[in-house]
């Protein structure tokens, strides 16, 4: 058995005399060089067999070490050994340019294609997008589209959802372009995220509608793509590209012979290119990265990757001259030495000023002032990125996030300082009504803010205040004296040391209505007397009352109530089971969403006394019946007897000519006798009745009858 390996791992049981015993057991599949055998990894550097059992191969690869147990099965199985240590040689990375706070990252691996995070733990697991070697990438402004490359110029567009699955993509590779780099950089407009820029050998070529090219098709494309003629070097290959924010339309480009030139209106058919190399660059040095200030389009760096020369250059003029600010990275004014090589450099606007970040061979360095030879560059996270390869560093001006990808040793954020983004309004919600009128004001933290400015007033453009307070070090404000019943406006922008960011959109609040006043007591009157022992109370209804409280006691102090009952929806309640011949204390009051009223005024009334029901005799009457009460016509009070038969319940009640109750006079179980019953002409309230004719009823389950009576006053 013999076997070998080169990107892909071969097993030979004839010594590769014929292709029938030549099997392949591991790196890329053999059918479309994009999948992996599983388990195992491409581009293979060493096997090793176990000594005591000649079965078991180790293989060492880009994607660590993978033990088999039997190198003779027809179908050879793998296990990893990494035991959860991965490695994440970056090329590059990408993030989404406009939106502040996101977290998504990018970012293209050598031999372990792109990936994708969207996560703010450091142990959160990214995901696999793209494979081959990865290489540029780009994310467009809202994440609407996401550019992914593998070695040689081969570029897809794809659609992420937020946890990296892809919902579509398609080849966006220019069918006629040749001549790339292995790892071959693109860039999109950050005007026009549709529009990209394209390395290919000499020539830039430009699509102007990315979005316009079909969908899932793995072909070449010649839909909306462009050579610019008027980039064409005649030497070295175009390595690095960057495009100008404003003004807009505006390419920079470097070659690997150490030229770089700047393509005005590389929007239109025909740019205009300017040779802008500066006099002092190196000698066929090799441009690896060129950044743009996204506030000035004249304010450009230019790094060269070469070891032994000045390695950065930077112009405020457009290119028109260049100074050297390679300052304490290189050994020696002149570049030689042993300074590290440069790779990568953003240029992050800090409010008035900027921040200047560059990857090296040996960290990331950082500088505030750019000084020619006398620039100073600081090393970032020395104890955590280390002294690694960072070949590339993007920045997000809108907050200030700066990415560092690593050769090595992953990828690393940091939030610096810009003026910070608007809040987003968190309580109360907008257009919330029934606030209270003392309430806390709160929104959500902005990262990089040190404090924050809150605006509260009654217009909506804010012409005047009741709240204008900044300093506030928390995300929430509480304000109180609001009056009842009133919209309020209000708003709130962060700041920090870079000055105050934007406000957040407004938000509207309406306060809680005031409270009710207390009501006024209706029935039984003040001092009311003969009062039935089942009285209804009535009140005066208020309009913006919700609901209404009554009490009732027998003492004026209301020590010990017998009623006590909230939520009444109507005004009126009624009571039972009251004593006969007392004094009770009532009052109410009132409650809506604003609160609760005082309490009403104190009434007071008087229960009737006992019934006047009484046994005549205790002869046990032959039959059921109800006389005619005496005196009729009568005032105020008059006699009703009647004749109960057997024991049974009896009820008597008196009502007016309409038919409706005016009072019981008797309810209840009697046994056999003639009894008399006394009515005083008051209703079930107490309260007098008027002159006219009644009618009084005997109810019982086995004799009924009605009569009728005259009141006459």
């Amino acid at each position: 058995m013999l076997l070998t390996g080169g990107t892909n791992l071969y097993r030979s049981t004839d010594g590769f005399a014929t292709a029938s015993k030549t099997t392949w057991i591991g790196g890329y599949s053999t059918a479309n060089d994009v999948t992996e055998y599983q388990n195992h990894h491409a581009d293979q550097h060493s096997l090793a067999f176990l000594p005591s059992n000649p079965d078991v191969l180790f293989s060492g690869h880009d994607g660590g070490i993978s033990q088999t147990t039997n190198i003779l099965a027809s179908t050879v199985d793998w296990t990893t050994l990494n035991t959860g240590y991965l490695t994440a040689q970056f090329y590059t990375v990408a993030l989404d340019p406009s939106t502040a706070g996101n977290n998504v990252i990018i970012g293209g691996m050598q031999d372990n294609g792109t990936w994708f995070s969207n996560a703010t733990s450091s142990t959160a697991n990214w995901k696999s997008v793209f494979s081959g070697d990865g290489a540029f990438c780009a994310v467009t402004g809202g994440r609407t589209s996401y550019y992914v490359s593998s070695q040689n110029g081969n570029v897809y567009r794809m659609v992420l959802d937020n946890n990296g699955n892809s919902t579509s993509w398609t080849r966006v590779t220019p069918v006629n372009a040749s001549g790339y780099l292995f790892i071959n950089p693109f860039v999109l407009d950050p005007n026009e995220g549709r529009r990209m820029y394209l390395a290919a050998g000499r020539t830039i070529w430009r699509n102007a509608d990315l979005t316009g090219i079909p969908l899932f098709s793995n072909n070449a494309t010649s839909v909306n793509w462009d050579s610019l003629a008027t980039s064409t070097v005649s030497s070295g290959t175009i390595s690095a590209l960057a495009m100008s924010t404003t003004p807009a339309n505006r390419l920079y480009f470097g070659t690997s012979s150490g030229a770089v030139y700047r393509l005005d209106d590389a929007h239109t058919t025909n740019p205009v290119r300017t040779t802008i190399t500066g006099g002092t660059f190196p000698a066929n040095g090799y441009v690896s990265c060129i950044a743009v200030d996204p506030t000035n389009a004249d304010n450009v760096l230019a790094v060269f990757s070469n070891y032994k020369v000045q390695s950065l250059f930077s112009t405020t003029t457009g290119g028109l001259s260049w100074t050297a600010v390679g300052g304490n990275l290189e050994q020696n004014p002149d570049g030689t030495g042993n300074g590290p090589s440069l790779r990568g450099v953003t240029i992050l606007p800090i409010g008035s000023s900027s921040m200047y970040f560059v990857g090296t061979s040996v960290g990331l360095f950082s500088t505030t002032s750019l000084d020619g030879a006398s620039t100073i560059w600081s090393q970032e996270g020395a104890s955590t990125i280390g002294n690694v390869v960072v070949p590339m560093v993007v920045s997000r001006p809108v907050d200030g996030l700066v990415v560092a990808a690593t050769h090595a040793n992953g990828v690393y954020t940091a939030d610096v300082a810009s003026a910070p983004a608007a809040p987003t309004l968190a309580s109360p919600p907008d257009g919330a009504t029934s606030i209270p009128t003392s309430s806390t004001l709160s929104w959500n933290s902005v990262t990089g803010a040190t404090s924050y400015t809150l605006h509260v007033s009654t217009a909506s453009d804010f012409s005047t205040f009741v709240v204008n307070q900044s300093g506030i070090t928390s995300t929430s404000f509480p304000i109180a004296g609001l009056q009842n019943g009133t919209q309020y406006f209000w708003r709130v922008s962060a700041t920090n040391v870079a000055g105050a960011g934007p406000f957040s959109s407004t938000g509207s609040f309406t306060t809680i209505v005031a409270a009710p006043a207390a009501p006024t007591l209706a029935s039984p009157s003040d001092g009311a007397t003969g009062v039935s022992t089942s009285p209804t109370l009535v009140w005066n209804a208020l309009s913006d009352a919700a609901s209404y409280t009554v009490q009732l006691s027998t003492t004026s102090a209301f020590a010990f109530l017998l009623v006590n009952q909230s939520g009444i929806a109507a005004a009126s309640f009624a009571v039972s089971g009251l004593s006969t011949n007392t004094q009770y204390f009532w009052r109410a009051s009132a409650t809506n969403a604003g609160g609760t009223s005082l309490f009403s005024a104190t009434h007071s009334f008087t229960t009737s006394p006992p019934s006047s029901v009484e046994l005549v005799d205790g002869a046990i009457p032959k039959e059921f019946g109800l006389a005619q009460n005496y005196p009729n016509p009568f005032n105020p009070t008059t006699i009703i007897e009647f004749s109960v038969a057997k024991e049974t319940r009896v009820r008597i009640g008196v009502l007016d000519a309409t038919g409706r109750k005016v009072v019981n006079l008797v309810d209840g179980v009697k046994s056999p006798g003639r009894y008399t019953v006394r009515w005083d002409s008051r209703d079930s309230r107490g309260n007098l009745v008027a002159s006219g004719v009644y009618f009084y009823r005997f109810e019982s389950p086995v004799y009924s009858t009605t009569r009728k009576m005259a009141l006459v006053r």
